[in-house]
């Protein structure tokens, strides 16, 4: 595949929020963006806004780079290994991206699948609110082929800062799984921290003035902190959450490593 053919289309399979915001960065861009999702509503918004619809999830397979970004390994297992999915829709030489938050595993066996048809996939892990996402401003840390990463580079460029971190594709989402198991794991602290010193008379702004902008300033505590203050309903579990929880501690117990806090964590449904 030419760089050329590469700059000029890309699928995406997935046109929820996040994928509806990489297509717009990608049609602004001046790239063709040819799109898939199973609800016929975001098919029509993405095909208002420029992109060229696909009646087939097959048919994304044209732009032969095909980015995908669905909820969980179930629905990425589908739109690749089901019937007239991407493994069978790719052209030998063909890039599948995975930007969905799926499991170490999965990746491993997609990858494997792809490999088997002269296919390549690349893991690409995302780090970034909505309004990063927005503003292009995207962490992506991707882990397979360098050949595949290279030739896709550019393109992940336009979402934001894309980095290359090893030739395992399960490696991007290590780094995913235990990136977000952090950020729970700040959220909950936080949550008790502000707990403990509103009982003791201290309101929670002097609170994050106190504690967080001095010790602990940065995006993560910061940003978390006053989005507790402005909303403490913030701090619950959401589905996503518990996903990428779960994918953690199923890895961590695949290669042996034990994860108490995460696992204590995971057993309360705390954040």
């Amino acid at each position: 595949m030419s760089t050329t053919q590469s700059r000029s289309a890309v699928g995406l399979v997935g046109l929820g929020h996040m994928g509806s915001v990489m297509a717009r960065h990608f049609l602004a861009s001046g790239r063709k963006v040819v799109g898939w999702d199973q609800r016929p509503d975001a098919v029509e918004e993405f095909a208002a806004g420029g992109g060229t619809a696909a009646d087939k999830l097959a048919e994304v397979a044209s732009a032969r780079v095909v980015i995908s970004i669905v909820f969980d390994d179930d629905g990425t297992r589908e739109v690749t290994l089901g019937a007239g999915g991407l493994l069978e829709a790719l052209p030998p030489g063909g890039i599948h991206v995975v930007m969905a938050s799926v499991s170490p595993a999965l990746a491993r066996e997609l990858a494997a699948a792809h490999q088997a048809r002269g296919q390549h996939l690349l893991a690409a892990s995302v780090f970034g609110r909505p309004e990063a996402a927005e503003a292009a401003e995207l962490l992506i840390n991707c882990s397979g082929p360098a050949t595949a990463y290279a030739e896709v580079e550019a393109l992940l460029s336009v979402l934001g800062a894309p980095r290359w971190i090893g030739g395992e594709p399960a490696q991007a989402m290590l780094v995913k799984t235990i990136g977000n198991s952090l950020i729970h794991t700040t959220v909950e602290m936080l949550r008790e921290m502000f707990q403990f010193l509103k009982a003791g008379g201290i309101d929670e702004q002097l609170a994050k003035e106190l504690l967080i902008d001095t010790l602990f300033p940065g995006p993560i505590y910061s940003g978390y902190a006053q989005r507790y203050i402005d909303d403490p309903s913030s701090a619950a579990m959401i589905d996503m959450a518990r996903k990428d929880r779960r994918n953690c501690l199923e890895a961590a117990e695949k290669m042996g490593v034990d994860l108490p806090v995460i696992r204590f964590l995971g057993e309360h449904d705390l954040p």
